[in-house]
Formats: structure tokens, sequence, C-alpha cells
């Protein structure tokens, strides 16, 4: 002890630490009630609460907020410091009647500050966004969070009559369905009257593209839609974009080009290229078909008229255009473009439709006549037409080979009983630049229960839907499974989804979308969640423990929060300032310190090498 305690003096006097930090496991026991992230120096909190928070709408009335949050927009107040103030955007997909709120869909604005902590505050109140200038909207789902600041909801769930659009969605789970807050509750049922009201024939305004033309009033639905942030209101719906059942798209660096997913079975894969950059009101539509082989592909043409992109994706069909499964939302890294194609249980007669009109099958698809998945046996394989496609993946586009290929397959990590890796249905998509790294930050969105997906075979089954987010490092040419890294756990019932990081990383907004109402307080409602602090918490996501080569006892990470590493096998003590013993391993080469209070402490092997730690 005292050849411990002369240690003890040496390393208070100027002993060195490592600064990188390790991402950690999360307790994957599936049966949340609330969110679950790392701990500190992780620091999350609410800032929006569906049916809970109270929003301004029309003529300053107030109602309680609609619930099913789903995309989440970032837009910096001041551009030369885009971190320090922001408007937050939130989709509500849903389809309910409201006087002050609209009726359809909608979408909620909010201003955060930073502040010297890092942390962000909502800065004032939550306002709806008046969609009347445009005539409502039905179901936000995705969006479009450009790097400009600007702001395109996605309008999914194609209608095909105003009686469609005139039926509501209202929860089978809630008990009170007579206010704004329709949409606590997993599951939903259909009533009509409760959905839009005014089913009268719309003219296109004249900020729009085919200003003046009358259509149905239910095909004035399911397009982008562009809102300006400041003033809470929509600018206009992007006719020229295309009719279809719209989950996001991207803007990439020119300003010109963006690509559009089509959450669809088959779905299309669109790009609309503008004139002018900036300018999304005038160009050209084109639908993707790639080549046989797979390695490239070309664009057809969609003609530039309202009766051609009423009804995009046919006619895109009947040009070729190739057919995937459910593409759900995009965003792009260094030039190349990323897609979440979520997959499905079974493709029934849809792909056959589509091939009636033209339509090819993507290749990864077609080699797919037999599918074998991680948690499958004899009945659930399928073949020829019919294809069973229960994870999804992750593709990967090349706008300069106009190559499609699979960046990550989903299902089950081979070392899943180490990690409990197992990615379904990949939904929201979003890319994460921190301390000059690229990361691609997956969210799931279970469409089914059955084959494992919820990720734990002991669960499968059971009823409870749970979906995280996983983070993939983009310095890997060809990642899998095992190298995805687990960041959140959603509650029973909730998709996981809009996740987006402010400019600099250092935080990230994350929805909860209609979860289950056992859960815990604030967490049986669709909600907001900020994470800061991972700046200090992630300075390398992926890395492995790594130490100099000097020899001696070495220790990775400094400071440390779950995991302690060693390099060397040994038996060790670790011990507070102060000298008391409060944790002992043998023969290891890491220890668990979740337990320990955070505070200084010194770790000693059995040759009797210290090193000073801190525990956060």
């Amino acid at each position: 002890m005292n050849i411990l305690y002369v240690f003890l003096l040496v390393m208070l006097a100027g002993g060195t630490a490592f600064s990188q930090q390790t991402f950690p496991a999360l307790d994957t026991n599936f049966n949340a009630k609330t969110i679950i992230v790392p701990q500190s120096p992780i620091q999350t909190k609410l800032v929006f609460v569906g049916g809970k928070d109270t929003v301004i709408g029309i003529n300053g009335q107030k109602q309680l907020a609609k619930q099913w949050h789903d995309f989440i927009g970032y837009t910096p107040i001041n551009p030369q410091a885009p971190n320090d103030s922001a408007y937050i955007t939130i989709n509500h997909e849903m389809r309910v009647k409201d006087d002050i709120l609209g009726d359809g869909g909608g979408m909620t604005v909010f201003k955060v500050k930073k502040t010297l902590s890092g942390d962000y505050v909502v800065d004032g109140g939550y306002r709806n966004v008046d969609f009347s200038a445009v005539g409502n909207t039905l179901a936000n789902c995705g969006g479009i969070s450009a790097r400009s600041g600007r702001i395109w909801t996605a309008e999914e769930w194609v209608q095909t009559s105003n009686a469609d659009i005139f039926v509501g969605l209202v929860p089978v789970e809630g008990k009170d369905t007579t206010r704004a807050g329709y949409g606590k509750g997993a599951s939903f049922t259909t009533v009509p009257g409760l959905g839009i009201r005014d089913t009268n024939d719309w003219t296109i305004p004249s900020n729009a593209q085919y200003a003046g033309r009358t259509i149905k009033k239910f095909q004035n639905f399911n397009w982008l839609v562009e809102i300006d942030p400041a003033s809470a209101k929509a600018t206009r719906k992007m006719y020229n974009w295309g009719r279809f059942e719209h989950e996001g798209g991207v803007v990439m660096s020119d300003n010109k080009t963006v690509y559009l997913t089509d959450d669809n079975q088959p779905s299309v894969f669109f790009k609309f290229v503008a004139n002018q950059a900036g300018n999304f009101n005038e160009g050209q539509l084109f639908a993707y078909k790639q080549s046989a082989d797979g390695n490239s592909g070309s664009w057809v043409t969609i003609e530039n008229s309202l009766d051609s992109m009423l009804t995009s994706r046919n006619v895109a069909l009947r040009k070729g255009a190739t057919m995937f499964t459910r593409f759900e939302w995009i965003t792009d890294v260094k030039g190349k473009v990323y897609i979440t194609e979520t997959g499905r249980d079974n493709s029934g007669t849809s792909f056959k439709d589509g091939m009636k009109l033209g339509g090819t099958l993507a290749k990864h698809l077609t080699d797919r006549d037999i599918y074998n998945g991680p948690f499958s046996d004899s009945t659930m394989k399928t073949k020829d037409t019919v294809i069973i496609d229960y994870y999804g993946r992750v593709l990967e586009f090349d706008p300069a080979t106009d190559k499609m290929r699979i960046f990550l397959e989903g299902g089950k990590a081979p070392d899943y009983a180490k990690n409990k890796v197992h990615l379904s249905n990949p939904d929201g998509l979003v890319s994460w630049n921190l301390n000059g790294k690229d990361y691609l930050v997956i969210q799931e969105d279970l469409n089914g229960r059955s084959k494992g997906r919820v990720g734990n075979p002991d669960v499968d089954g059971s009823g409870n839907n749970i979906c995280e987010i996983y983070v993939v490092d983009m310095s890997k040419a060809n990642p899998t499974l095992d190298d995805l890294r687990r960041l959140l756990i959603t509650p029973n019932g909730a998709e996981v989804t809009g996740a987006i990081p402010t400019p600099d990383g250092k935080a990230m907004f994350v929805n909860s979308q209609h979860p289950s109402l056992a859960n815990t307080g604030d967490f049986a409602n669709s909600c907001t969640m900020l994470i800061t602090g991972l700046d200090k918490y992630v300075t390398s996501v992926f890395e492995d423990p790594t130490f100099d080569s000097q020899t001696g006892f070495q220790v990775y990470p400094n400071p440390a929060t779950r995991t302690l590493y060693f390099n060397e096998m040994s038996d060790v003590s670790i011990y507070t300032i102060g000298g008391q013993r409060v944790k002992v391993a043998w023969n290891t080469d890491k220890i668990d310190i979740t337990e320990l209070i955070p505070g200084t402490y010194f770790v000693q092997n059995i040759r009797g090498d210290v090193q000073k730690i801190i525990i956060q």
C-alpha cells in the first residue's frame, strides 16, 4: 500500500490522460418504457411533446400539438453562425380534422438557442405551420432539410378519391379522440368525416408550376411542399416534382439536382434537375433505369405536363423505370447518395403489376429469388415472382456512374451474441459529420414483428416494437453489420425517426413516433428529444482500444464512462483518490466501471504499476 501511495502522489503531480472515447453498448432488453441513450457525458431532454405542448394556430388560438412526429428540419437563423440558433420544424404524419391547426397532416415550428454549456433551449413558443395557402397537407412524413436551410415537407399515403381524404385516422388505443391530440397510440382506425373536410376542386396558385390549372382536391395531396420556417407558412407545392408516395429527398451540392424517394411497392427512384441553381420551380423530372448488369444506369425523362406529374410513377414504369422495395429516406456523403430500402414481407402482385406496365426489377432484387434470412426456416423460402425481403438494406448510388449497389444489407450480425446488432427495416437516414469524420445515422421503423425484426429471438412475436438508431463509420467502403454501433433505443411501440445533427455535429434532434400508451410519462406520446455532448463523448465512435508503443501498464480510454481497457492481461484493482479499493478483477484486459461514481481514481495491476483515470 505504501508503494501505491507513492504512485498516487506522482500521478496527482502531473499524470497524463488519453482524451479519446469509445462508443458503448446499450442495454438490449428490448422492453424499454423510455428512450435509452448512452449515459454521461451525454445529456438528453425532451424539447417537444405531442398532445401535451400548446401550439399557436389560426388567429393566435392555442391548441394541443398534433402527434406522430416524423421528419425534423433544421434552419439556421444566422447562416454565419449556424450552430447558435435555428428554427426546428417537426412533421406530423396525421390525417385528422382540426379547426385551429388545419385538417389533414401538419407541422410545428419553434426556435432553439444554444447556451454556453452546449445545450439548446426553446426560445419562444410553438407555432403551427399554416398550409391554407396551398390547400393543406396530408400525412406529413419525411422531407428535405437542405444545406441552405430550405425546408420541404413530404406528403405520403397517396389517395385516389375525395372520399379517401375525407377519412381521418383515429388511434385505437386512445380514449380521448375529441381533441387535437389525435394520434396517441401506435395503432389507428379510419373514421369518415375526421379527415379533409373541404373537398372542393383546387386551383393551383400563381407561384407554382402549372398555375391556374384546376385539379380534384385529392389530387392536390402527395407532393413535396416548401415552407418558410420564419413565418410558419407554406409557400408552394412542388407540382413539377411529381405526385407519388413522397418520403423525402436530398438537394445536392450544386443546388440544382434533387433526388427523390418513393415509399411504395414497387418504388421508383426520381431525380429533378433545376434549370437554375436554387430555382426549383423550373426544371426537368427523371426516373432511374438500371442497366441489366446493375453496374450503371440511365435516366428516362418524365414529360413536363400536369397529367404526367399526376401519375408520375406509372409514367416512369411505362418507360422502363427500375422497381425497388419501398424506398424511404435519402442523404448524401461526399457526392454519393444513400437510400434506405426498408423491405417488406413479400411483394404480392405489385412487382407483377409494375412489370405489366413496363417496369424492370432492380438487380439485387432479381438475385433474391430464394431468400434465407437470419431467423428463417424452410417455410420462408419463396421462389420466382414473390420476393421475401424481411429486413431491407441501405443502398448506395453513385451519380458519377449511375450505379446502384447494396451498401449495407439488413438482418442479423454475424457476431450477434456479442453486440445484439440486428438491422431491421431501416427508414430514417441522415449523414453526420463530427470532428471531421462522416457517419450515417440509420433509424429503424419495424414494418412487421415476425422473423426476428425486433432484434432478439426471445421476444420475437411478442408484439413489442423496439426500434433503434445505428451509426456506421463512412470510412469503411464495405461495412458489415458488425461495424454498426447502437446509439439509441426507443420505447415500446415507437418508431425512431427524424434524427438530424446540428451543423457542428455536437448535438442531435430525434423523434419517437406513435409509442405505446403503456410507456412512462411523456414517452407515451410522440416526442422530440435533444441529445447533447456528442463531441465530448464520441471523439472517435468506432475506434478500438489503442495504446502507444511504449512499454508498461496502459489504460484506455481516459476519461472513461463504462469500460476501461488495459494493454495486457492482468489482475487489477481500482482505488479512490483516498486509497479505498472499490473494484477488483482477475486475469482480464478490461473492466466494467459503470457503477462507479464519476471522479478521479487509480488503477493498479498485479506488478504494482499505477495509472490515474477519470471516470465520467
